[in-house]
């Protein structure tokens, strides 16, 4: 399948890559309780509820938790992209 995709359009493939490679490299960067968060959350699909009684705390937690760790996601994949054009320029 990949490869059909490439045939179509070689860049739109490598900057997807490149994009996936980048948000798994910041995941893993990430603390583990926000780790654990964001991955139930965003490629599990769970709910707030059901990631609470996964990890065993209030939903109030998991909620915060997971506002922190989209806000510190932003923080490192921003810093990466500003970092690749000073290395560009």
């Amino acid at each position: 399948m990949d490869i059909a995709e490439t045939a179509k359009d070689p860049y739109a493939f490598y900057v997807s890559r490149m994009e996936h490679e980048q948000g798994s490299e910041a995941i893993q960067q990430l603390p583990l309780d926000f780790r654990e968060v964001i991955l139930l959350r965003e490629f599990e699909e769970l709910s707030y509820q059901e990631i609470a009684t996964i990890l065993d705390c209030p939903a109030g937690t998991v909620m915060s938790r997971l506002a922190r760790a989209r806000a510190k996601l932003r923080t490192l994949l921003s810093a990466g992209i500003l970092a690749r054009d000073f290395v560009r320029k």
